[in-house]
């Protein structure tokens, strides 16, 4: 069954969702009988995704499965929802009015989770890199002051807190300078 899908994909036969254990991916066969991979084209003409990609570290299967499992954003009031939702948040106990940060929830989408967090180390491995996509002050404080395990968890908080505001403003992802800072 040969379909028209957006550009890029029209010679692939889509033939469903690859579901896994809380993965998805459009899958189907080129011309040729070869397995592909169509996240990436839909990726780029869809325009929610097309805005996610531009977060330094998303591309097309982070953006896809975010979009797909969310659309908009419009299920959560704010970025820190969205993030516990899909595991990124630590763990509160309250007693007393005093309130004690445990280990991550875990809870909510292991998919995304697992891709932010890889996404996270990535960028952690590039600090040379920081300065450009705009988090370098900030990742270096982070970086100073905890474990790399856990500097990921928290710069993957990060960008799914960055990915919703994009969706739910339906922007795109600019690099904010701070000129004071440049100074020092």
């Amino acid at each position: 069954m040969k379909t028209k899908t957006p550009e890029g994909i029209d010679e692939i036969a889509v033939i469903g969702v690859d579901i896994g254990k809380d993965t998805f991916h459009l899958v189907g066969f080129d011309h040729s009988g070869r397995h592909k991979n169509a996240t990436g084209p839909i990726s780029r003409s869809e325009e929610n995704s097309a805005n996610i990609m531009t977060i330094p570290g998303i591309g097309p299967l982070i953006s896809t499965a975010i979009v797909a499992a969310i659309d908009k954003g419009d299920v959560f009031d704010r970025g820190r929802d969205f993030a516990a939702w899909v595991g990124l948040v630590p763990r509160q106990f309250s007693t007393g009015g005093r309130t004690i940060l445990g280990r991550i929830s875990k809870r909510g989408n292991n998919y995304l989770r697992m891709l932010s967090v890889q996404t996270a180390n990535v960028i952690l491995l590039r600090p040379h890199r920081w300065d450009v996509l705009g988090l370098g002050p900030w990742l270096r404080g982070v970086v100073g002051r905890m474990p790399h395990n856990k500097a990921a968890v928290v710069l993957a908080n990060k960008l799914a807190r960055t990915a919703w505001s994009v969706l739910r403003h339906g922007s795109k992802y600019a690099v904010q300078r701070d000129e004071a800072l440049g100074a020092i």
